[in-house]
Order: structure tokens, then C-alpha cells, then sequence
């Protein structure tokens, strides 16, 4: 439901609601409702705000935006709504789980779509070399705001603790890039398995951190210490490095 003042974008925002729950229901499990809405309303709260099987949207500005406000608060009823993550004590679980999703989602839908758009086409762009990253970097760069100056927070913090710049660069942001890591470890199939059990699993039964490690534990028959002792309880840094290549004939 949409008003004048955004409607030529908002002319497809059912396609964008169709890719939402298509995607999320191939990576999560499937959406169980018969219906989700999306509403062009006033609104403080960033971008838009997510209620059970609703979203209230802000002004977007392009179609881009617009399309990934509605894939992330259409997320929602997966991590908040149906799994039922406390997002007081643990909002990782639910904004930052999500964030990994629509990650998954701008990189999948908009694989050729640069960090700064057109910008990066112009001198600036060219000045900084901006034009060979994708937009999907956007979440380690958010996340290495507060990094570079060891201002960053663990993963696994309150949102009653959080400084206002790592709510944003840890809770969304690392997490998003910390499961993107997981996932190249497991590879998109297994991931998607894990994740999907993980939902059969825990669905309306309020998870906790060490039921999620459980879960994709078992699903995976992977030790994932690292993931969640080092990257998710600890603030130590990201810093994964290439150690060896294998140089084929070609």
C-alpha cells in the first residue's frame, strides 16, 4: 500500500516482496503465512519497521533502496517473528542474521551493482579506485569504522550496551560478514541445509546463541568454536588471509 509520493517506485515492490520471501524461504525455510504487506508510511525509525507479516517503509529515494529496505523488513519474520530472537539480549541473532540474508540477497539479485553506484564512474570514483567494489562490501566497511580505531564490540553484547556505532557496525554489519564467512566455509548447499534445519528446529520455540551453535553443529558435523568463541563472543578482529595458492596449468 503506497502513496504518490514514492509510486513510481513503489510501481513494483510486490516483485520485491516476491524475491523477499522467495529467497529467504530457499535459504530459511518457508514463509508459512498466506499473506505479507508492506506500507509507504511516515517513519523515524531508519529505513522502515518490521511487525509481524507487516512493514511500515520510509522515503527510499531509488528503486535500489527501496527493494532492499522491503527484502530486510520482510526478513524479519523469520529471525524476530517466527524464530523469536530476544533482540534486547541478543540482537544479533535477529538484526544481524537477517543482515547476512540481505547480503545474500543484494549479491544474488544485483551481482554487477557497484559500492557507490554511478559515483564510482566519475572522478572521485576513479581517484580512489572505487570502481572494482561491489556493493555488497558495504558491510565490512561499516563494521571497519569502529575496528580500525578498536572501538568495536563483540558480536554477542546487549543492545543496551552497545555504543551507537557499533549497534549498527557490529549487530548488522560484522554479523553479516562473519556468517558470509561460515558460509564459504560450508559452501552455499550445506549453509542452506543448516539454516533450514536450524528453522524446522527451533521455529516458534525461541532460540538461544548456544542452540543456533547446536543446531548448525549437528547439521553441518563441523566444530564451529571459531565462529562463535573468536568472532562472535570476542572482538577480535577480522583478519583472515590468503596463505597458499595452487597454481594450476592454466
Amino acid at each position: 500500500m503506497f502513496t504518490n509520493s514514492e509510486g513510481n517506485l513503489w510501481k513494483n515492490s510486490i516483485k520485491y516482496m516476491n524475491d523477499a520471501i522467495y529467497y529467504y524461504s530457499l535459504w530459511n525455510g518457508d514463509y508459512p503465512y498466506k499473506h505479507c504487506t508492506a506500507v509507504d508510511g511516515t517513519i523515524s525509525a531508519a529505513g522502515g519497521m518490521e511487525y509481524p507479516n507487516i512493514t511500515v517503509i520510509g522515503a527510499s529515494g531509488n528503486a535500489f533502496q527501496l527493494d532492499v529496505v522491503i527484502t530486510h523488513e520482510v526478513g524479519h519474520n523469520w529471525f524476530y517473528g517466527m524464530l523469536g530472537s530476544n533482540e534486547r539480549v541478543h540482537p544479533w541473532m535477529d538484526e544481524g542474521l537477517n543482515s547476512f540474508n540481505e547480503l545474500r540477497y543484494v549479491r544474488t539479485k544485483y551481482p554487477e551493482r557497484k559500492l557507490l553506484g554511478n559515483v564510482t564512474d566519475r572522478v572521485i570514483g576513479k581517484a580512489f579506485d572505487l570502481s572494482r567494489y561491489k556493493q555488497h562490501i558495504q558491510y565490512y566497511l561499516t563494521y571497519l569504522v569502529s575496528a580500525a580505531k578498536n572501538e568495536d564490540q563483540p558480536i554477542e553484547t546487549p543492545s543496551y550496551d552497545y555504543t551507537e556505532l557499533n549497534y549498527a557496525g557490529i549487530v548488522y554489519s560484522k554479523t553479516a560478514v562473519v556468517f558470509d564467512y561460515l558460509m564459504a566455509y560450508l559452501g552455499e548447499e550445506q549453509m542452506n541445509k543448516a539454516m533450514r534445519d536450524y528453522f524446522d528446529k527451533w521455529h516458534f520455540k525461541h532460540p538461544q546463541p548456544a542452540d543456533l551453535k547446536a543446531s548448525l553443529e549437528q547439521s553441518t558435523g563441523k566444530n564451529l568454536d571459531w565462529l562463535f568463541k573468536d568472532l562472535i563472543n570476542s572482538d577480535k578482529k577480522l583478519d583472515y588471509k590468503v596463505s597458499f595458492v595452487h597454481k594450476n596449468k592454466d
